[in-house]
């Protein structure tokens, strides 16, 4: 017989994977904190590829950021 799940079981599921993707995205935060403070990341570009690197980080950057906003957020609404 196929196994059919409760709908108090799916609901535990759900809350510890939100609770495993927010420690991952706190996580992934914290190494974008990191990197943000460490100038020889940021420093201004004397080649194309440098430049582009950079550019790169910060899109990435500017990417987590919102992921971490929209984490604190499902926070806030009573997501764990």
């Amino acid at each position: 017989m196929k196994h059919v799940e409760t709908e108090l079981t799916y609901y535990k599921r759900l809350e510890k994977i939100g609770a495993e993707l927010t420690k991952a995205v706190l996580a992934v935060q914290q190494l974008v904190d990191l990197q943000a403070e460490d100038d020889g990341l940021w420093f201004i570009a004397a080649t194309a590829p440098e430049s582009y690197l950079q550019a790169a980080l910060r899109k990435l950057h500017a990417e987590v950021e919102r992921v971490s906003a929209l984490t604190r957020e499902f926070q806030k609404a009573g997501g764990k």
